[in-house]
């Protein structure tokens, strides 16, 4: 793949609470999130973070009141207005499952490789969000998602299948399960 050793930052993620609920009963002690930005972007997403722009509380600029989130939504737009930023992008996203089974300590690193789509102009990211969701509401118009009402994905999903289905529209899976000593 066409990336190298990144630098991670932990950040808040729905699947930290939903995976911890959800297995929870089966022993689980710990979930976390990581993401990676190229350190370049990452600085820059910090120093507007730290100078206040991304806050969506109103602040009062002489007479006016504006909310600085707002308003740097709106430079964002009209900076790139008209100008066609192809993506070119790459994700990976890694689950490392640690455990005993069978009274054996092991690992499971499972990779889901997805590149942009040139066809429809999607970014990797878009790719990697957009497909397991469109799965999902597939799933439940054909009537395979049986359960109803707000459920974690976790909990009503069957993974086997599921993946096979990425696989189908071109995100790759890699699984690699080792025994720890």
């Amino acid at each position: 793949p066409p990336v190298g050793t990144q630098e991670l930052y932990y950040i808040e993620h729905p699947e930290v609470w939903t995976i911890g609920e959800t297995f929870k009963h089966k022993g689980l002690r710990y979930v976390d999130y990581k993401l990676s930005y190229p350190r370049e972007l990452y600085m820059k997403y910090k120093l507007l973070t730290d100078l206040g722009l991304t806050n969506d509380k109103p602040v009062r600029v002489g007479n006016v009141e504006i909310v600085p989130r707002d308003l740097l939504k709106m430079l964002v737009n009209e900076t790139f207005k008209g100008k066609e930023i192809p993506p070119n992008d790459y994700d990976i996203m890694r689950v490392i499952v640690e455990g005993k089974k069978d009274g054996r300590r092991e690992r499971i690193t499972i990779d889901l490789h997805t590149e942009w789509n040139r066809k429809w102009g999607l970014t990797a990211q878009a790719v990697t969000v957009g497909t397991p969701t469109s799965i999902t509401a597939q799933w439940m118009a054909k009537g395979l998602i049986k359960e109803r009402g707000v459920k974690n994905p976790e909990e009503v999903i069957d993974p086997v299948p599921f993946f096979e289905e990425l696989k189908k529209r071109g995100i790759r899976i890699h699984v690699q399960r080792e025994f720890l000593i």
